[in-house]
């Protein structure tokens, strides 16, 4: 097992490293930090320059991809608030038919006329199992489009998220990399200043072009 000194412990301290990280980010920073466990306690002012340098491009790429995800679930509920609005029409028109033929048996009433009351009742039926049809009718329509619409917008929802997953799972994994060469001294810290940069436009033109 690897011997890690008091003073790598004061180093990942100071850096806060691993609190706000994702899980597999988190297993990826700690592999890093195990394979490199050597490099670290040869040269810790060079460590700390790496980790001063990279964690705060992993950090951004976090922030970054919960912006994007966040995104991605507004844009869902954008949409089916968009739906609950195109449908009030076809709700006005069930509340208003089924008023009516509330009100055809109201009209009915039974006084010194049985005989008119159940004929008007009998009326108010027949009235009412074209205007129940409509409804019948109009709701099924409606049911089916809703479903539809909900399948559309759980797809555009899924596609949007599991590209800023794959985003941000490449370039994390990119910069662990850069991260791990600089700890064993092949690469510059500030080798990697462009990484972080296009993944926050490469997710932008992903939520741009989403089906919503």
């Amino acid at each position: 097992m690897f011997k890690v000194s008091s003073g790598i412990f004061a180093l990942f301290a100071l850096l806060e490293i691993g609190v706000a990280e994702k899980s597999q980010v988190e297993l990826n920073l700690a592999n890093t930090i195990l394979r490199s466990t050597s490099s670290i306690q040869y040269d810790p002012l060079k460590s700390a320059e790496c980790f001063s340098a990279y964690l705060p491009k992993l950090n951004n790429l976090t922030a970054v991809y919960e912006e994007d995800y966040q995104l991605c679930l507004k844009k869902s509920e954008d949409s089916k608030e968009a739906l609950r609005n195109e449908l009030e029409p076809a709700v006005s028109v069930v509340n208003s038919t089924r008023d009516e033929i509330c009100q055809g048996f109201a009209e009915c009433v039974f006084d010194s006329d049985p005989y008119g009351y159940f004929e008007c009742s009998n009326d108010a039926a027949g009235k009412a199992i074209s205007k129940a049809y409509s409804i019948q009718t109009l709701s099924q329509d409606r049911m089916q489009y809703i479903t539809l619409k909900y399948e559309t917008i759980q797809y555009a929802q899924n596609v949007c998220t599991s590209k800023a997953s794959e985003t941000y799972v490449r370039d994390s994994t990119k910069v662990h990399a850069e991260l791990q060469d600089c700890l064993a001294g092949k690469v510059p810290e500030e080798s990697s200043t462009s990484t972080t940069e296009s993944t926050s436009t490469s997710a932008d033109s992903t939520l741009n072009t989403e089906p919503f």
